[in-house]
């Protein structure tokens, strides 16, 4: 009789587990039209229209060509001007002589 009535608990736990996921995954027959409302006619209007900065075909197929013209070549507002040409590496020498000018 044991063994019955364990096959019978561990049936009847295995059943409430499949009954609670079913129930936990179940999605609602509620379609998209349905659960969309309008906004409301007297709300409040916007003056000018939101400017679209991301669409999906310059999200999709960025511009990937090589523009030189648009590159920013400004000088930097803190450069310093060097004056002859610049060693193929920087010693502590270098930065000695440079430090004393």
């Amino acid at each position: 009789m044991d063994p019955i009535l364990a096959a019978l608990v561990v049936i009847v736990a295995v059943a409430a587990a499949v009954a609670w996921f079913v129930r936990r995954n179940r999605h609602p027959a509620v379609s998209v039209e349905e659960e969309w409302t309008p906004p409301p006619a007297d709300g409040p209007a916007t003056s000018e229209p939101f400017r679209q900065v991301l669409t999906r075909g310059a999200l999709v197929n960025p511009d990937r060509r090589l523009d030189p013209s648009r590159w920013d070549n400004s000088p930097d507002d803190g450069t310093e001007e060097v004056e002859g040409d610049l060693p193929t590496h920087f010693d502590r020498e270098y930065l000695r002589r440079r430090q004393e000018e």
